[in-house]
């Protein structure tokens, strides 16, 4: 039935019917024009036959040939199938059995095998096995070094870590992407820093409050400076029904300003036009109390401004003492609430509470760049064909290298695992395409930027690349961004791989899962719920929204320590920053050369 299919579609487009519709065009002059199908198929090649039957007779050699193998192929098959059958039945147990699983299993892994370990593949990972852990460590080592104090906002430390950055960039080849033929990029940052530790009172009679154990300041998305003393109120809401204007009408008319409000973190988003005189937003866990943030300077819209702080569970249930609840009760309360229901509790408790901060505006920060250009000629000079048209494809790899300000008693934490440790990987995998003579034909874009503070009143959560590309000139309309990499948490955490976030480039996730498993590095994908490559297709540096597939390497739990005390360099393991090294090269150089991946 295949091969009397095939053959009616022949004689289909012979006499001019094919699949798909297409245009016609002039090849010369008075001869019949030659038509161009919008499908690529067998019959549409014999569509133009019989019209060049007489000069171009050996146009129908190639789909008649491509017909005949096909049908002779089917042909073959059947029959071969049809004596079988009548030789030895159609029992099931014939067909499948431990010995063609077995077979098959084999011949799988002899295909894994082979294209794991032939052909280009098999060069880049002999490369990437260059990476040496221990000269990460050492980066990491200079980069957490007390003298550049934790490279905290606003310290000179700063500075110190990016002319690091830059001299490693020279000595290791790079050439130089920032401003003026150099490798920095000036930007200007805004926060709020204390001027001393934040006081909670609370007026019973226990014991008094300790900073960072019983509470700390709230990074909320304005400034939270001011001074009240005044009653504590429980407030708990479900999903509230949003107004016309952007407002919740339950909240309407609600004045809370001489009150000190007891909230989640879910309810804040509710209370942002709600005056009150203070916030202390429940914890969840007592590390939380531990962790450094860089805080906003931004003024709050629609309201004034207004302390805020983070406190613990005990904190918590002693404000309510007296009012027969705790903190777990309510919370369980608050899971069972409708639709625009709310939980008002006084607790009759008055505490006290003063936060004094300054506002930073327009501090400079340096972003440091380095490009490693696409080749499309050997060393020799001849050009290399599969390198055409591919140097103006980028790569962007960013680590962050700093970390939140001081806290207000001047103690800063050695932020060695975030994230020094994404920018020693960096170093080390640039090191290891040099060393090993690793030719991209792709560009690269390598930074090592300044992630804490707002920038035009901003948060930068995931920088911008477009940005970065403004420091040099005609890199902006040169280069078409194909995919960022963006490093952070490679030396240490509590699971045992690798954690792949791709924004649901499947493309990418693929690339570099494979990568891991070729390196015998573990490795597990962030949940993700669809693949969204489709747009960046034709996508230029200087349009709008994402302008490539984006994917974030991460240590399992690399976050557990971030912003704490423990992140220090104890913690950093050799053979982690190894194995995301090695993985991270392969997957580097994979993107650098091969347009199929």
């Amino acid at each position: 039935e295949m091969g009397a299919v095939l053959m009616l579609l022949g004689e289909l487009g012979f006499i001019g019917i094919f699949m798909g519709g297409g245009a016609f065009a002039e090849l010369a002059w008075l001869a019949p024009p030659y038509h161009y199908s919008d499908v690529p198929e067998w019959g549409a090649l014999l569509s133009n036959v019989r019209t060049y039957a007489r000069s171009y007779p050996w146009m129908a050699l190639y789909p008649s040939l491509a017909f005949f193998a096909t049908i002779l192929g089917f042909n073959l098959l059947g029959e071969g199938m049809r004596r079988m059958v009548e030789s030895v039945g159609i029992g099931i147990t014939r067909l499948v059995n431990r010995y063609t699983l077995a077979l098959a299993l084999l011949a799988v892994l002899c295909i894994g095998w082979v294209r794991g370990n032939t052909g280009a593949v098999a060069v880049y990972r002999q490369q990437a096995n260059a990476f040496d852990g221990q000269r990460a460590l050492n980066h990491v080592h200079a980069l957490a070094d007390p003298t550049l104090e934790g490279r905290a906002l606003g310290t000179p430390g700063m500075d110190l870590a990016t002319d690091y950055i830059a001299r490693q960039f020279e000595d290791l080849g790079l050439q130089p992407a920032g401003e003026d033929s150099s490798y920095f990029q000036t930007s200007y940052r805004a926060y709020e820093s204390l001027d001393m530790i934040p006081e909670l009172i609370i007026e019973d009679t226990g014991l008094p409050l300790q900073y960072r154990q019983d509470y700390v300041e709230y990074p909320g998305l304005n400034r939270i400076v001011g001074q009240i003393r005044g009653k504590v109120r429980f407030l708990a809401m479900g999903e509230l029904t949003r107004g016309q204007w952007g407002d919740y009408p339950l909240l309407k008319d609600r004045d809370y300003s001489d009150e000190i409000l007891l909230v989640s973190v879910r309810d804040i988003p509710y209370l942002e036009r709600v005056p009150c005189g203070a916030m202390l937003v429940v914890a969840e866990g007592a590390v939380e109390l531990g962790r450094l943030h860089t805080l906003s300077a931004r003024e709050p819209f629609m309201s004034r401004t207004m302390p805020m702080l983070w406190i613990g569970e005990a904190t918590a249930d002693r404000l309510l003492r007296g009012t027969g609840y705790t903190v777990s009760k309510l919370r369980h309360m608050a899971e069972d609430l409708g639709l625009d229901e709310m939980i008002t509790l006084p607790t009759h408790t008055t505490a006290t509470v003063d936060v004094k901060s300054t506002v930073h505006e327009k501090l400079p920060v340096q972003q440091v760049i380095g490009h490693l250009p696409g080749r499309a000629t050997s060393i020799e000079g001849a050009p290399i064909a599969q390198a055409a048209k591919l140097d103006d494809h980028l790569i962007v790899v960013l680590a962050q290298y700093d970390s939140p300000p001081a806290t207000p008693d001047g103690v800063s934490y050695p932020a060695a695992n975030d994230n020094a440790s994404g920018v020693a990987v960096m170093l080390e995998a640039i090191r290891t395409m040099q060393a090993t003579g690793y030719q991209p034909y792709k560009t690269f874009l390598f930074i090592a930027y300044s992630g804490e503070g707002l920038e035009e009143g901003r948060r930068i959560s995931r920088p911008e690349v477009s940005s970065f590309l403004q420091a040099k000139p005609g890199f902006a309309d040169t280069f078409e961004v194909e995919a960022v990499v963006e490093l952070r948490g490679l030396g240490a955490g509590q699971g045992d791989g690798l954690t792949l976030s791709a924004g649901g480039s499947i493309r990418l996730a693929d690339l570099f899962g494979t990568s891991a498993q070729r390196m015998g590095t573990k490795a597990s994908r962030a949940r993700e719920l669809v693949d969204i490559s489709i747009v960046f297709e034709d996508k230029k540096v200087a349009e709008s929204g994402q302008k490539a597939p984006n994917i974030s390497l991460g240590w399992q739990g690399w976050e557990a320590a971030s912003r704490l005390p423990t992140d220090t360099l104890d913690s950093i393991s050799q053979t982690k920053l190894e194995e995301a090294g090695r993985t991270l090269a392969l997957a580097l150089m994979t993107l650098g050369r091969e347009t199929q991946y």
